[in-house]
């Protein structure tokens, strides 16, 4: 295939690239990074080829084939010549063609050519072949999905990956993995993707550089750039991706050295600026570095080879000097937070500014994986433009194309395998006169030229219909062998060979009806496949080639080794048909002109009329998003921005803002700020929904706007129910059975609006979120190995014991990988919730979580002493920290989660001086219990002990009832407890030994309870379990009696000296707070 004269539309257009790597988001300080790579040896050698395609393989000088006498070629040779000629009729054909011209690369008969049977690289398909063929292998074993996360070039991102790519014959997979990932510690998924590759290569035995394989490293490189996502870059916060450090290095040493040299050679500083834009793709704001430098390594076409030095100026020599000094920052970083807002722009003659608007940062993440980093050039006037057509003439250049080409306009290669005429088996003598007509003419498809041309094959007819489907193919002419159906044959009983070609060609024929594409059947008058009819014609003037036989002629004998020659259509006739085609292919009607295509995008319409726009600040308007501009009025101001993105870590993202939509050209007119739409798509858009509707991108302005309009109704009304016809008995609209019945009725139905009753069994939000990510986690790894989460929950297609399978086997990859029990156990309880009736069928999947927690049994929550708690009391009143005593005495009394009692507010504590003393007792309204859905909806926490309620009412008697009670973070009433136990010599070291944390209240309260009363249904309901089974998960007696024994000598003294002196020290704090003596003098006071 000569690629000078066509061009192929195959998967090399998507391969992606280094700088394509820069939009992987990586979350910062949580995730890193990993990657996985391989590639394959010799890939195109290993790429076996047909013989018919070796045959194109032949390079170099003919040599006589007696020199290659004893060679395993020459016995090939010979073997494969003398089988040719006893070849029967249905593996060789018919042979009408006669001779085959020779190649104009042949030698004389005696001489030969080497082939090679493998992809030659200096084929312009091979590329293509090589990688669809690698491409089909790995998708089969359900990679390279590009709905779940493919790199390709010209496509959007996945936000979340994990990402797999294909270049050529190198197959890589990134993931995001934990912080503190390691190589080697567990099974990332980016290794699980590439074990599935090297399954696929070994089942085809492909070798491959396993030498150079990398499994699962944050410090790697793939496609050309460097990515460092170690441990130290991620404590950083950082995940860069570049070009080698070791490239950067050393293209700014010799920059620098190039600097400082007065001449330098016109191929030098072209080879300097190509390197230099190599690198600054993966940070496009620096390009404004680059000026004059170009200009120094510009040749003309005909400029010789090793042309004369040119001077240096000093101010290129400093843009060399610049680029070196910034080579380090040269780089992405991909951990970058995106963005709570998005702004727009747009500039008048007079006046421009900017609005902005609050949104996601997950929406703001999804607009710039889809946006332009790129830009394109755009003519901001025309001549002859007056002010008050600036914006239609921004808007008409931004539309269309016709302003930024240039008048002379380059004819366009076609595409591949585009006919204008194609023959379908027979001699080919009509191909020959199609083409001295100067029409393209494809190879005639028949057996006797090439065994790949077998019409009997299915493939072969496939390939045909879809020319003529896909409008490459212009004409058709079949003439399927007439021996089966000639008219001297003694029966009427046909062969499988002859029935399947002429199959073969009504097939081809039909699809050419049904295409509107000329076409033409040729078989002898007295055929009996067509019986009286010899020319069947679509959209063809047979009237012109269709003649009666006069009689006035001797007729050849159909016999012997005449019949052959009477097969070969006759010069006169074949000339005839070749000019019908012709007529026929000049009178067929021009094509309807493709849909013109724009630069809007749904989503990105759908924010501009939506929401809430603020104006910002008025600005001079400049063209950002290339980085780099040939306007010298410009270059100052790209690199002043250029350095406040570098210094920043910003990343912009571009998209097309319409006129009549951009809600920043409203300032620019001196007007306000318009309205919002009341509906949005990007509002109530999954993230899943808004990357696909991102994708609806350049589109014309009406086509957007529909698109736009149909999904709002869509998202509005929901399917429409099919229409029958109407029912008296059910009543007229709004009197059926289930309308509204009465007043109640209506004002229940309003309360309710906007709101319906989810799927399931109801559960906290936190935990549907955690089961939602757990769910997804569980497609990715089918997906992997070949299924899906959707396959699986389908009623039909996966019974209970293949979803307990995979259930099984994911479960023991969890434990290899050292994840925590609960996602299991997560998992299964979310497949259980997506799939109710499989709840009681998942025994199996449940006793593998039971062999789990086997060998790593829970630890509950220690229970704490009174005695600790007391000591612990008395100590943060002498730092004056009243608020944690009271949040302590109030969980360890009340038997509280520590998030009820650090969650609740003053209006939910019930003291005795709130109801004038009436009871000795403290209440705590518990708004959210975690049981509300299985237990009491309201649920209330009760403190009784005298010398609590005292401390407690101490804390919190003065606060607002809007306040909360504990109003700092959670962890730094964790860090406090800490501090506490590790002043009274308590150990807090996460060790072997589970230590006491804000989870040991609650359990040392009821153990102590249990203690006093001896009434375990007491303690049942004051710590509203729902059972005793679960009450004595936390009844730990012996745990709380033997963790103070445990403890050394002087730490129970120091234990026991604070608890003893909590009575006096709590009446002194309850003396200060009465006082209203600040808390942070508390100590100083003690001291003295």
């Amino acid at each position: 295939m000569n690629s000078q004269e066509a061009f192929l539309r195959g998967p090399s257009r998507f391969l992606p690239t280094g700088p394509q790597l820069c939009m992987v988001h990586v979350p910062a300080f949580h995730s890193c990074l990993v990657g996985s790579v391989t590639d394959r040896r010799d890939f195109y050698s290993q790429a076996r080829v047909s013989a018919e395609r070796g045959l194109s393989n032949a390079i170099g000088p003919a040599v006589h084939l007696s020199d290659l006498a004893g060679t395993a070629a020459y016995d090939a040779f010979l073997l494969k010549e003398a089988l040719q000629k006893r070849r029967k009729r249905r593996l060789k054909g018919d042979g009408l063609e006669g001779d085959s011209p020779r190649s104009i690369l042949a030698g004389p008969p005696s001489s030969v050519h080497g082939t090679f049977l493998a992809l030659l690289q200096g084929d312009a398909g091979g590329v293509e072949y090589a990688t669809a063929g690698h491409e089909g292998l790995l998708q089969t074993f359900g990679l390279l999905d590009s709905e779940w996360g493919r790199l390709q070039s010209k496509h959007t991102v996945h936000a979340h990956g994990p990402w797999d790519g294909l270049i050529i014959d190198d197959f890589f997979a990134l993931s995001l993995e934990c912080a503190s990932f390691l190589p080697g510690s567990g099974l990332s998924a980016s290794e699980a993707k590439l074990r599935v590759a090297k399954a696929a290569y070994a089942s085809e035995q492909l070798p491959g550089a396993d030498d150079k394989d990398i499994w699962g490293k944050g410090h790697f490189k793939v496609a050309g750039a460097e990515i460092d996502s170690s441990v130290e870059c991620v404590r950083d916060g950082l995940t860069t991706i570049g070009c080698p450090a070791k490239k950067r290095l050393g293209l700014a040493a010799l920059s620098i050295r190039a600097a400082c040299w007065p001449l330098l050679s016109s191929e030098l500083c072209s080879m300097l600026a190509g390197s230099w834009v190599s690198c600054l793709l993966y940070r496009r704001c620096l390009m404004s570095c680059l000026d004059g430098l170009f200009a120094l390594g510009k040749s003309m076409p005909d400029a010789p080879a090793g042309s004369a030095a040119v001077l240096l100026p000093r101010k290129v020599a400093g843009e060399l000097q610049l680029l070196a000094l910034l080579a380090p920052v040269m780089c992405t970083n991909a951990s970058a937070s995106p963005a709570d807002f998005i702004c727009s722009t747009d500039a008048s003659t007079a006046k421009g500014a900017y609005c902005r608007k609050a949104v996601d940062p997950e929406a703001s993440l999804h607009c710039w994986l889809a946006s332009d980093l790129k830009g394109r050039h755009i003519r901001l006037t025309h001549p002859g433009a007056t002010s008050e057509v600036v914006h239609e003439a921004l808007d008409f250049a931004a539309s269309s194309t016709s302003l930024c080409q240039p008048e002379t306009q380059r004819i366009k290669k076609p595409l591949a395998c585009t006919y204008d005429f194609l023959q379908i088996c027979g001699s080919g003598s009509v191909t020959q006169h199609i083409r001295s007509r100067g029409l393209c003419s494809g190879p005639v498809i028949d057996l006797s030229r090439s065994k790949q041309y077998d019409l009997s094959q299915i493939h072969v007819v496939e390939w045909v219909c879809f020319l003529l489907q896909d409008g490459r193919l212009k004409s058709v002419l079949l003439e399927p062998p007439c021996a089966t159906f000639r008219c001297a044959a003694r029966s009427t009983c046909r062969s499988y060979d002859g029935n399947s070609l002429a199959f073969a060609g009504f097939i081809i024929f039909l699809v050419a009806v049904r295409t509107g594409t000329p076409a033409l059947l040729v078989q002898p008058r007295r055929s009996k496949m067509r019986k009286e009819l010899a020319l069947l014609g679509n959209l063809i003037d047979i009237s012109f080639i269709q003649r009666k036989c006069p009689g006035q002629h001797q007729h050849v004998r159909i016999q012997g080794g005449l019949e052959k020659a009477t097969a070969v259509s006759q010069d006169k006739f074949a000339g005839a048909v070749a000019k019908t085609f012709a007529k026929a292919i000049f009178s067929r009607p021009t094509p309807a002109e493709a849909p013109k295509t724009g630069l809007e995008n749904v989503a990105i319409n759908d924010l501009l009329v939506s929401g809430s726009w603020v104006l910002g600040r008025s600005w001079v308007w400049r063209a950002l998003a290339k980085g780099r501009s040939s306007s010298h009025l410009l270059r100052p101001v790209l690199c002043r921005a250029a350095a406040w993105q570098v210094a920043g870590g910003i990343y912009a993202g571009y998209h097309h803002a319409p006129t009549r939509l951009n809600t920043a050209d409203d300032p620019t007119r001196d007007r306000t700020v318009r309205e919002a739409a009341g509906l949005s798509l990007v509002a109530v858009a999954s993230d899943t929904f808004l990357s696909s509707l991102l994708e609806l991108a350049k589109l014309s302005a009406p086509v957007g706007a529909w698109f736009r309009l149909a999904l709002l109704l869509s998202f509005k009304e929901g399917p429409r129910p099919p229409r029958r016809e109407f029912d008296s008995s059910l009543g007229y609209p709004g009197e059926g059975p289930l309308s509204p019945r009465n007043h109640q009725d209506r004002q229940r139905q309003g309360s309710r609006a906007g709101r319906s009753l989810p799927e399931g069994r109801p559960v906290l939000l936190r935990t549907s979120n955690n089961r939602d990510k757990l769910l997804h986690g569980f497609d990715a790894w089918l997906r992997v190995i070949g299924s899906s989460l959707q396959f699986l929950l389908t009623t039909e297609a996966s019974p209970a014991e293949t979803i307990v399978g995979y259930l099984c086997r994911y479960g023991r990859e969890l434990f290899d990988a050292g994840r925590p029990y609960w996602h299991y156990a997560e998992t299964i309880n979310a497949i259980a919730a997506k799939r109710p009736s499989l709840r009681r069928q998942l025994q199996g999947a449940w006793d593998l979580a039971f062999q789990w927690m086997s060998l790593e049994p829970h630890t509950h929550h220690v229970a704490m002493p009174a005695v600790i708690l007391l000591s612990m009391l008395s100590l943060s009143l002498l730092w004056g920290w009243r608020l944690e005593a009271g949040i302590f005495a109030l969980a360890w009394g009340g038997l509280l989660r520590i998030g009820e009692a650090t969650g609740s507010l003053r209006a939910s504590l019930v003291l005795p001086r709130d109801v004038l003393f009436a009871n000795p007792y403290v209440l705590l309204r518990i708004v959210e219990p975690k049981t509300r859905f299985r237990a009491a909806r309201h649920q209330a926490a009760k403190v009784d002990q005298e010398d609590l309620v005292k401390c407690i009412d101490m804390a919190f008697a003065s606060l607002p009832a809007s306040s909360r009670l504990w109003p700092m973070s959670s962890q730094t009433l964790r860090r406090r407890f800490d501090s506490i136990l590790d002043r009274l010599g308590v150990p807090t070291a996460r060790n072997h030994a589970r230590p006491l944390d804000l989870g040991s209240f609650r359990p040392g309260g009821a153990t102590h309870q249990l203690q006093v009363s001896e009434d375990a249904e007491l303690v049942r309901r004051r710590g509203r379990w729902m059972s005793h089974r679960v009450m004595e998960v936390y009844l730990q007696e012996v745990m709380s009696s033997v963790f103070y024994p445990s403890l050394p000598v002087h730490v129970r003294e120091n234990v026991m000296e604070a608890a003893v002196s909590f009575p006096a020290i709590l009446e002194q704090s309850v003396q200060w707070t009465r006082q209203k003596i600040p808390t942070e003098v508390w100590y100083s006071l003690w001291c003295c």
